[in-house]
């Protein structure tokens, strides 16, 4: 009985510690590439952060979707090549919608002017 507790204290320990990890990161990156929509920034396995403009599923062959670098810069890969879907932060929703000129604050630059000097400004 001694002599079999080892090898299932062994088993217990390589699943906890490896096997369960792996398979809940797998679990979730299905959920991120479910969820891949055209328009969705990305970071990919390269570092490169891109616009989803288009996602092609052929009846044969893996799927692919052309992700936009930069303007007119469009590049073709797998799902694979997804790290993340980069959520949109909500000074970046302003920042858009300022460019629009939807939100604009014309009491903004007011406010900058009225703030006090940082320490770095005090230093000069």
């Amino acid at each position: 009985m001694e002599g079999l507790l080892l090898p299932i204290a062994l088993a217990g320990a390589f699943y906890f510690i490896l096997l369960r990890p792996m398979l809940s990161q797998q679990k979730k990156r299905k959920a991120t590439l479910a969820d891949l929509d055209i328009g969705d920034e990305v970071l990919t396995t390269s570092g490169f952060f891109a616009t989803v403009t288009d996602i092609v599923t052929p009846t044969s062959g893996p799927m692919r979707i052309h992700l936009e670098l930069t303007e007119d810069v469009i590049v073709e890969a797998t799902p694979d090549a997804v790290v993340s879907i980069v959520p949109v932060s909500e000074d970046e929703d302003a920042e858009d919608e300022d460019e629009d000129g939807d939100a604009e604050d014309e009491d903004a630059e007011d406010e900058v002017a009225d703030q006090e000097p940082s320490a770095q400004d005090v230093k000069k």
